[in-house]
């Protein structure tokens, strides 16, 4: 009796032991899903820098979510049960990362909108004070003159700067049909995450997020990424895209292309064919690489180029 009394007491105890971390875990479980909001995101994120902000998601991009708790730990030095809470909320709500810093005050345009509201309100405009109105005479007489803008600020900042710098697409062939994924194709948050990568050089991050949403290959959107325009490559003619593959059945069996395999100026003439519209050279370029028909990628490259304009 005593022997069996010896041998149950422990097993008991284990058990009362599992019984307790398993409601406790459950428990905790329930505590944190309750905890998961929008404003438990935004609460969080505006606690971090822009360094910090972009660590946490870049280990939410790549899957590693334990990573971006403990990245949050370390920039916040909350608890480990806060952290997992935070970090939770902000994978469910993606927040964009936004500065505490308030604009500075423009005595200039205080006084414009000053005068706006009197005039609809028909009051004689309040004249700027007066030591507004001594640095307005002392400006040079240079001022006053009509202010050209420089022709090469268009082509550094101008529409074609803007798509070349901030967006990135691929084409693709899926089952036979002519798909294709872009940047912008991201949610808003993740958009803003992407560039943030790729500007810090993380081109392993930004194809790891490319290839979340895109159920691409991750290893061949980093290859991609390296030769696009958005990371500064823009010195041949076509840097207003960012890269064409696709993978195809051809006579031999199956085809991968790449725009990054073709060697130079193969290359460069590839490019600005799409560029200007020639599809039947860019198709020739193609088939003569790949050996599939023409027909096949003159209808991927058609897609592909409606989708660039």
């Amino acid at each position: 009796m005593e022997l069996a009394l010896w041998i149950l007491l422990p097993l008991l105890i284990i058990g009362l032991v599992v019984v307790g971390m398993k409601r406790l875990r459950a428990r905790n479980s329930a505590d944190v899903a309750a905890a998961i909001s929008a404003d438990a995101a935004r609460a969080a994120s505006s606690r971090l820098s822009g360094d910090e902000h972009r660590e946490v998601y870049r280990a939410l991009a790549q899957g590693n979510f334990m990573a971006g708790v403990q990245a949050y730990r370390a920039a916040t030095g909350d608890g480990i049960k806060s952290c997992i809470i935070a970090v939770r909320s902000m994978e469910h709500y993606p927040q964009a990362f936004t500065s505490d810093l308030e604009p500075e005050s423009d005595p200039i345009s205080e006084a414009l909108a000053r005068e706006r509201a009197h005039d609809a309100a028909g009051v004689a405009p309040v004249e700027a004070p007066a030591a507004e109105r001594e640095s307005s005479d002392l400006e040079s007489p240079e001022s006053s003159e009509a202010f050209v803008i420089p022709n090469d600020w268009t082509e550094s900042f101008g529409s074609d700067a803007e798509r070349t710098s901030t967006s990135f697409k691929v084409s693709y062939l899926l089952d036979g049909e002519a798909r294709e994924f872009g940047s912008e194709d991201l949610p808003p948050a993740e958009h803003d995450q992407f560039l943030s990568l790729v500007r810090d050089g993380d081109l392993d991050g930004a194809g790891a997020l490319i290839a979340k949403y895109s159920g691409l290959d991750a290893a061949e959107i980093r290859k991609m990424l390296e030769v696009s325009p958005l990371n500064g490559n823009v010195a041949n003619p076509g840097a207003n895209i960012s890269d064409f593959s696709f993978d195809g059945d051809g006579p031999d069996g199956a085809v991968r292309f790449s725009v990054g395999d073709l060697p130079e100026p193969e290359r460069g003439r590839f490019l600005e064919h799409l560029r200007m519209g020639r599809v039947d050279e860019a198709t020739a370029i193609v088939a003569r690489h790949t050996g599939l028909p023409e027909d096949m990628i003159r209808t991927l490259l058609t897609a592909f180029d409606d989708g660039t304009d």
